[in-house]
């Protein structure tokens, strides 16, 4: 999907003007590398994300786009801009692990801060991993069904706003029915404000459906959302337009109108 013209002269008039500002900041860091390699490259990219997400915000306000149409034309256009920030700044090098153990006094949970999907959750997340009983589930969890602690905290942003939103009734909307097969008291689980309850009934739920069997290969959205459909393929429609469970989560409806495996996916990890 490229910009319309008059769209695509606002994004890169408003994107030009950033660029040449934090450009100049970032070769003052590069100059500073000798003495704190790290850091300055990490301070670049971060202003490498805030020029992305200035381009963003001025199309959005300047220009008759919504979330969506912004999200899709966007990735787009960047993908030629991309092409130019890394001729000028090269981030090959920049190992997200290693700077996680080397940047003194990182806060929990630093590492969404520019995560897209997750950016608007951060301190919420911050929060959550410096429990530490929560993160050491969280990574538990993670090593023991195979899947990165981004998906499981995508998946309860998505379900319930990690906590965060009233309505929620948990984490990760588990409802009767597969509670009561999974063997999880829904009505003690509703009634905890503790994540890390959350996280133990999330593991009994996935045990009911043996998910450690599937190391990684079922996305965790999916399970939640259509557990039958697991071993499905991509176009397997879940369910159709005008059902109770469309009418309830609207979001997962791809271009048919339909909820397939594939737009499933796509919703939980942030592809819609």
């Amino acid at each position: 999907m490229s910009l319309p013209p008059d769209q695509e002269k606002i994004a890169s008039s408003r994107h030009a003007e950033i660029l040449e500002n934090w450009k100049g900041a970032a070769q003052a860091n590069k100059a500073e590398t000798t003495q704190r390699s790290l850091m300055g490259r990490q301070e670049t990219k971060e202003k490498m994300e805030e020029a992305r997400r200035g381009v963003r915000n001025a199309l959005k306000t300047s220009a008759s786009v919504d979330d969506s149409k912004a999200d899709k034309a966007l990735s787009e256009f960047y993908g030629n801009w991309d092409d130019d920030l890394e001729k000028d700044f090269d981030f090959s090098d920049m190992d997200t692990d290693d700077m996680e153990e080397s940047i003194p006094n990182r806060p929990k949970g630093a590492e969404y801060f520019f995560d897209k999907d997750l950016e608007g959750f951060s301190d919420t997340i911050k929060e959550l991993k410096e429990n530490e009983r929560f993160s050491a589930k969280l990574t538990e969890l993670s090593e023991k069904y195979g899947i990165s602690e981004r998906e499981i905290l995508m998946v309860g942003a998505k379900e319930s706003s990690l906590m965060t939103n009233p309505a929620a009734k948990n984490m990760f909307q588990i409802l009767a029915a597969p509670a009561k097969e999974a063997g999880i008291d829904l009505k003690k689980l509703n009634k905890s404000k503790n994540p890390v309850d959350q996280l133990n009934a999330l593991e009994k739920y996935l045990d009911r459906w043996n998910y450690a069997d599937y190391n990684g290969s079922v996305p965790l959205g999916l399970l939640i959302a259509a557990p039958s459909a697991r071993d499905k393929d991509k176009d397997f429609v879940v369910y159709r337009e005008g059902s109770k469970e469309l009418e309830a989560n609207p979001k997962w409806a791809g271009e048919d109108g339909n909820a397939t495996v594939e737009s499933i996916i796509k919703f939980y990890r942030g592809e819609v």
